[in-house]
């Protein structure tokens, strides 16, 4: 992850928040400690090094316990610092009922916004007391404290810290003394590690004003924002007053309902004397646990922030940045290949409430005696060259003369569509002990568009170490930029700052933002208003560019039309249609309609309407292209389909078919006839292929009435006897053969009738 440092005014707040080495040791902060050796450099021996951080942050939750500590006396303020308390009379709390406290201060957990002062000794959250009120010092009864929750302490004063809880009395401070000595109040630090600190200067013990310069107090009580820590600095005590019952001074924490308390060691009570020349002080440091967000960065020279990877799998990956090291991120490995400051942060929520950004820089240098860099005369910045197409781009490695070194290999790649490709050595060349290398130039993948290209560098050492660098390597693209453009007869073209009326083309060099030397031409068309013709022939309708449509032309001549339109440049120009329609339509005329057993024969002639050529397309699959054809059935069959297709010279087609019958019903009877008139007068049939026939009349009681033989026989209705028969329905038995099968005798029966 890759982040700008905060520059927000939030970002900005929260940063102030809590920023290393500011105010007190007991604010919050992180700190990188050197490598796990006491290092802070890498080889290329050893290219690794561990960084540590050592977190001081707040107890999110309390837990209900201190961690109780001797450290070193080292008090953050004066002990007159700040105000001066009205505390100038033997065993009571200040006056004033106590003063609101500038920050929340949790105290067991619960936060404190006031603290009560008493002369002897006393820092209280207890809300019960008043101002003025007796604070008592008869206190010997109640040491050791070490209560529990089922067996809480007495001390009066619980909700307290003891720091140091003595018999004082102020009221022995002579007035001369008074602005120095007595008890002080002081705020100081900033938001969010300000301090407050509670200072008793030199106050007598009770009893022994005579003896003032040995018989005093000074130490001083610190509250700490932030992180809730209490410490205690002592710099001289007597616990020898002369009451009863408050010879005995102690040090330590009670919470407020008296069940646990937290004492200095050695300290619960004492008596023994706090010298000048051996001062001690107590840290009370609240425990618990946190949710704590804690990264590592690499800062960049640019001013970003790279994040180190958590646990990366591959070498390749964890040497890219660096990765955590220990679960709790507290630990980090990085391997930097030159100079490089890393940065811890840590981010939480403190226990009241407040967001707490920490940081903390380390520097790690790079051993140099085995280093080199790598340059270009065509340097574009910091790791990046650039040049203009068809340049030839140099790059030189230059190694001091103490680093001795054996080899230095080159490798170059190029990046197209997404995928990087391997540059083959023959667009390459070295030189100069291989110190310097040559790019030739290539021509480019996508015109206009940069080409990107890694020079990487290998150097080989004589000790053994090798060491790697690389340059990015754009070739901008040198632009030759063509422009289309026209204008109308009398008009102009503006470009360039400059008006153009004349059809030419024009030329100017420029130089593009990469710097490289392009030229723009400009093709300048001058268009006159121009009349074209368009001249349509069509079989059907056609509709032209006017949104007419023409049907058909004016006996037989073209139809003309007119329209005015817009060429590319804005002229106008007249369009004329001349259109003609020239209909096509395939025919066919069969002669004779059908054939019959005895012509089986059919002659087809073309007929169609607007055809130059044809062709014929019969049922055996044979194409016959003249104009007439000619089909001959086969007795066997009973219809025959004839296709024809028809075109002409300007592309009309049509088809037509027409389907040919063979009439092999050879024979037909009449079904009536009319002797005495003058047509229709004979009974007889019609016939075709006939061969053989026999043709017998009967009446309704069955006697032949009536007979002929032959195809050209007939019956004029006459009886046998000579007479003519009566009007009525006569049955005919016809007996006949066919020229296909003249030794098949076939029979046709029916009725006829006579009408007189």
């Amino acid at each position: 992850m890759s982040f700008k440092q905060p520059k927000s005014p939030l970002l900005t707040l929260a940063m102030l928040l809590l920023l290393p080495a500011i105010g007190s040791a007991q604010c919050p902060n992180v700190k990188i400690v050197e490598g796990e050796h006491g290092d802070t450099i890498v080889t290329c021996a050893n290219p690794q090094i561990t960084l540590h951080a050592d977190a001081f942050i707040t107890t999110q939750h309390f837990n209900g316990n201190y961690l109780v500590e001797s450290i070193p006396y080292d008090p953050p303020e004066p002990f007159t610092a700040g105000i001066h308390l009205p505390l100038s009379i033997d065993d009571v709390w200040d006056s004033q009922g106590g003063l609101d406290i500038d920050f929340p201060f949790q105290f067991f957990g619960v936060t404190q916004t006031h603290v009560f002062m008493a002369a002897n000794g006393l820092v209280s959250f207890n809300s019960s007391i008043t101002a003025g009120q007796a604070s008592g010092y008869a206190w010997d009864t109640y040491y050791p404290i070490n209560p529990s929750p089922s067996n809480p302490s007495g001390f009066p004063w619980p909700n307290s810290i003891l720091g140091v809880a003595s018999d004082m009395d102020p009221a022995y401070i002579p007035a001369s003394e008074s602005n120095r000595r007595g008890v002080f109040k002081y705020s100081g630090g900033e938001v969010p590690c300000r301090h407050i600190t509670v200072s008793w200067n030199e106050v007598p013990v009770f009893g022994h004003s005579s003896e003032q310069a040995t018989y005093n107090c000074t130490h001083q009580v610190v509250l700490y924002e932030g992180t809730n820590v209490i410490e205690v600095h002592v710099k001289k005590h007597r616990s020898y007053g002369t009451a009863s019952g408050g010879t005995k001074s102690a040090i330590g924490i009670i919470n407020a309902d008296g069940t646990s308390a937290f004492m200095a060691p050695g300290r619960n009570p004492f008596q023994t004397p706090i010298n000048e020349d051996a001062p001690e002080a107590w840290r009370f440091t609240p425990q618990g646990t946190t949710v704590k967000a804690i990264s590592w960065y690499r800062l960049t020279a640019d001013g970003d922030s790279i994040e180190l990877g958590a646990n990366a799998n591959s070498p390749a990956a964890r040497q890219a940045e660096g990765y955590y090291s220990s679960s709790d991120h507290m630990s980090a490995v990085v391997y930097p290949t030159e100079p490089a400051d890393y940065m811890v942060t840590v981010r939480y929520n403190g226990a009241t409430g407040y967001f707490y950004y920490l940081t903390d820089v380390i520097h790690v240098n790079v051993d140099t005696s085995t280093s080199y860099t790598l340059t270009s005369p065509q340097s574009s910045g910091r790791g990046r060259a650039a040049a203009c197409h068809g340049s030839r781009g140099q790059f030189n490695v230059s190694i001091p003369a103490s680093s001795a070194y054996d080899t230095i290999v080159w490798n170059v790649t190029r990046m197209a569509n997404g995928r990087t490709s391997t540059v083959s050595a023959d667009h390459y060349s070295v030189g100069n002990s291989n110190a310097t290398l040559w790019v030739e130039p290539m021509d480019a993948i996508h015109e206009g568009v940069a080409d990107t290209f890694h020079i990487y560098s290998n150097v080989f050492f004589s000790n053994g170490c090798s060491r790697s660098d690389s340059v990015l390597y754009i070739v901008h693209p040198v632009y030759d930029i063509h422009y289309h453009e026209g204008i109308c007869q009398n008009q102009s073209f503006e470009m360039w700052g400059e008006h153009f009326t004349l059809e030419n083309d024009y030329m100017r060099h420029f130089r593009s933002a990469a710097g490289c030397d392009s030229v723009e031409t400009l093709h300048l068309r001058v268009s006159e208003t121009n009349i074209y013709i368009e001249s349509i022939s069509s079989c059907h309708e056609y509709t032209w560019r006017n949104g007419v449509t023409y049907y058909e032309s004016n006996t037989g001549t073209a139809i003309t039309d007119t329209v005015i339109e817009r060429n590319r440049y804005g002229c106008d120009s007249v369009i004329q249609l001349n259109f003609t329609l020239l209909p096509i339509e395939a025919r066919i005329e069969a002669n004779p309609p059908s054939a019959t057993i005895d012509r089986l024969n059919i002659q087809l002639s073309d007929v169609s309407v607007g055809a130059d050529r044809r062709e014929w397309l019969f049922p055996n699959g044979t194409v016959n292209m003249s104009q007439t054809a000619y089909y001959s059935f086969n007795t066997d069959e009973d219809s025959a389909t004839i296709g024809l297709h028809v075109s002409n010279n300007i592309g009309c087609e049509d088809d037509t078919t027409i389907t040919l019958h063979l009439l092999k019903e050879n024979i037909w009877i009449p079904n009536a006839f009319t002797p005495k008139e003058e047509t229709n007068n004979r009974f007889f049939v019609s016939c075709v292929g006939i061969v053989y026939l026999q043709m017998y009349i009967y009446d309704r009681r069955g006697e032949l009435v009536g007979h002929f033989e032959g195809v050209d026989g007939s019956w004029d209705g006459y009886d046998t006897h000579g007479e003519l028969c009566k009007t009525g329905s006569y049955t005919y038995v016809c007996r006949y053969a066919d020229i296909i099968n003249p030794n098949a005798i076939l029979v046709k029966r029916g009725t006829i009738t006579l009408i007189r």
